[in-house]
């Protein structure tokens, strides 16, 4: 049994090191979740949330969210460096990645949660699906960039990969991750939103409909 466990987290590695950046996310998720359970975190509703709450839980968020979007990209950093420092690899490009949300996430952790402030979020993304600019960014999150494999340029390019990546996401998805961080991080909503990013991912998406969805919960959740 432990030398079939063993063989399985071998071939995991050599075929997925990007493993880990899932469990992050699914970790992350699990934080989420648990902080939305009843009855927790009960004396933290009494009051409004602090700055660093509220930054914290967009980290938190980001973490759950966009890492599931980037394990593709991850996977490429990793494989375009060598055997032994894949990990370091992953770890950097990242780095690079949610640098772009953290910088994005200092202003937004400034906004307190209002309906009003998700709904024109809401608006503004569903605008936002038919304008032609928003297809370049989608497709941009797949770039790819040479990389050295080894060095400190190899460090460099694992960043620098990250924050490309990064800066294209944050230009796709911004706008629904600050509906998200109006809405209070509700759970219900970070989840349809992940799964709408993610379907968007992997997949072209129908842009009247989903900005007509959009449209229509910005109006319901205005009139909250």
């Amino acid at each position: 049994m432990i030398a079939r466990f063993s063989t399985g987290s071998r071939a995991l590695n050599a075929n997925h090191p990007e493993w880990w950046v899932g469990a992050v996310s699914g970790l992350a998720w699990c934080v989420l979740l648990a902080s939305a359970w009843p009855g927790a975190g009960h004396a933290h509703h009494e009051m409004a949330p602090n700055y660093w709450q509220q930054f914290g839980h967009w980290m938190l968020m980001m973490a759950a969210m966009m890492l599931p979007l980037i394990l593709e990209s991850a996977r490429i950093a990793a494989v375009r460096s060598f055997w032994w420092r894949r990990h370091r690899a992953i770890a950097l490009f990242v780095t690079g990645y949610l640098l772009v949300w953290l910088l994005l996430g200092i202003p937004v952790a400034l906004l307190p949660p209002s309906p009003l402030l998700a709904a024109a979020s809401l608006m503004v993304a569903a605008a936002w699906f038919l304008v032609p600019v928003k297809r370049r960014l989608r497709l941009g999150c797949h770039l790819t960039i040479p990389m050295e494999p080894s060095g400190w340029r190899a460090d460099r390019d694992c960043i620098h990969f990250g924050w490309k990546i990064g800066v294209r996401c944050a230009g796709n998805c911004g706008v629904l991750m600050v509906a998200c961080a109006a809405l209070g991080h509700v759970v219900i909503g970070m989840v349809l939103i992940a799964a709408l990013t993610l379907l968007e991912r992997v997949r072209p998406l129908n842009a009247g409909a989903v900005a007509a969805a959009l449209l229509i919960t910005g109006v319901g959740v205005a009139t909250l």
